[in-house]
């Protein structure tokens, strides 16, 4: 006996009885109610609208296994259905993750790395201090 697909589950979890007004379908209810709260929860947290070259926030990588990142999602009313749907499926985390593949998850910014060929955030090592300053001196006696 086959297992039914996880979207199709939380699907019948999010919407026991569908109606006319709601999504057809998991990818559907993603694309309508989550990616559109992951867009507010990056400009009230970073305070502006990402554009192509802020990495950040266009991939935050947020893991929806993650207990801090589900309590910080939680607050939006679509976020705190799917998380009570996880709960109600008793999803592992291999599952979520597999699941949890739109904007905004770790999915894609993983998939964004891989196609970039690195990490979307590049880390400043903080370099050597003294020799980016070595042309100032400390003799103010001129």
């Amino acid at each position: 006996m086959q297992k039914k697909p996880t979207s199709i589950v939380l699907y019948k979890l999010l919407f026991p009885s569908p109606t006319s007004k709601d999504p057809r379908d998991f990818d559907e209810f993603v694309a309508r109610c989550i990616v559109p709260e992951i867009r507010c929860e990056i400009i009230s947290w970073y305070g502006f609208v990402p554009d192509e070259g802020d990495l950040e926030t266009l991939y935050p990588g947020w893991d929806y296994t993650s207990r801090p990142i589900r309590m910080r999602l939680g607050r939006y009313a679509a976020h705190r259905r799917l998380f009570r749907a996880f709960e109600k499926a008793d999803l592992s985390e291999v599952e979520i993750d597999k699941v949890a593949t739109w904007f905004g998850s770790k999915h894609e910014k993983t998939m964004h790395e891989r196609e970039r060929g690195g990490s979307a955030r590049e880390p400043s090592d903080g370099g050597d201090l003294e020799s980016e300053y070595e042309d100032y001196s400390d003799d103010y006696s001129a």
